[in-house]
């Protein structure tokens, strides 16, 4: 597999994990047992909140489908995002700002369940740019980015905020168990391409990315 065949197949991987993870949650929102779970705390906000998802899924799958593309282009600025249907730019919303928090919990468990994956990851990306000389996001498949995804789209999603962190939720619920094999898969297509940091070099990654946390 060469380079640019690679940076294909990540890109098709991850819209795929993207996909599957909207058809789980839509599958959980429509299941009776999961929507009346006794241990929520607001069944009424729960029921709101799916009965919105199943009503605008496609609208949220499109976006975030649009949003990971995006992310696979030039680095682009902090302090805002390219919306997928338009490529406009737009500031954070500050009465979103809960979501972001929830973001922040989710990526961290990612983060620490798959610091080695990720460390591996990091330094075939790198390898990738230097090899087709472009200027491609390393950050694409972080967990960032795939929780990103999800997030963005949820600024669509026509319910208040509380109903919107019950869907993001809902999406968690389904990514996180899928990335270990997500990041194996990635490294692997990485391997086949040719990308192989050196052990020192993942022992490198793995430093900078613990002392950044």
């Amino acid at each position: 597999m060469n380079p640019k065949s690679a940076h294909r197949g990540l890109l098709d991987e991850a819209r795929r994990l993207i996909a599957e993870v909207y058809e789980e949650a839509l599958t959980k929102a429509r299941d009776p047992g999961y929507r009346a779970d006794p241990e929520a705390d607001d069944i009424y906000a729960r029921y709101n909140a799916f009965d919105a998802l199943i009503a605008q899924h496609e609208q949220l799958r499109g976006h975030s489908l649009g949003w990971i593309s995006a992310a696979f282009q030039p680095s682009r600025g902090a302090g805002a995002t390219r919306t997928a249907a338009t490529g406009e730019f737009a500031l954070v919303d500050a009465d979103e700002m809960e979501l972001t928090v929830d973001r922040a919990r989710y990526v961290q468990k990612a983060e620490d369940a798959h610091s080695q994956a990720l460390a591996e990851l990091e330094m075939r990306l790198h390898e990738l740019n230097l090899m087709l000389a472009t200027a491609l996001d390393e950050e694409a498949m972080h967990p960032r980015s795939l929780y990103r995804a999800f997030e963005d789209a949820l600024g669509e999603l026509d319910a208040d905020v509380r109903s919107k962190r019950i869907v993001y939720r809902l999406f968690h619920e389904c990514l996180a168990p899928r990335l270990g094999s997500f990041y194996e898969h990635a490294n692997g297509v990485l391997r086949e391409a040719g990308l192989l940091p050196t052990e020192e070099d993942i022992r490198a990654a793995l430093r900078a990315r613990q002392a950044a946390s």
